[in-house]
């Protein structure tokens, strides 16, 4: 599930910070965000290197792009925001849109499906948006 492999994402980026330790206690937590839209293209070529427009909003100032969380299973990818959390005082409410380009390569001709992460619905489970792309020769 995608909880479970956040949880795997989080603890090794902890283990990766702790081993960078500066002596003072730093309170950085690595969390998911939603993508907030994308404009992509509907066809691709195979070992051509084309980029994703993804557009997000920070929840706040505390809130950094550290890239992006991407799984690639079969043909499907499934896309999410990656933030680094600042424990910090006061954070500052952030409502503006950034756009991030993300690399997509495909290997092999075929459809390709993209799973966007958008948050969770109210049962507390994940919610995608989908997007498909024909990859050709």
């Amino acid at each position: 599930s995608l909880r479970m492999k956040k949880l795997a994402l989080l603890l090794l980026f902890v283990a990766a910070f702790a081993a960078c330790d500066k002596g003072e206690e730093d309170n950085t937590q690595f969390v998911l965000g939603p993508v907030q839209d994308v404009t992509m293209a509907s066809t691709y070529k195979v070992d051509s290197i084309s980029e994703i427009t993804v557009r997000y909003k920070r929840p706040d100032d505390c809130h950094i792009f550290q890239g992006f969380y991407y799984q690639s299973t079969g043909n499907t990818r499934t896309v999410a925001i990656q933030y680094a959390r600042l424990d910090q005082p006061n954070p500052v409410p952030d409502n503006q849109v950034y756009e991030v380009p993300l690399k997509f390569r495909p290997q092999y001709a075929g459809t390709y499906v993209f799973k966007f992460w958008d948050g969770t619905n109210d049962d507390q489970t994940d919610h995608f948006f989908v997007a498909e792309a024909v990859v050709n020769q």
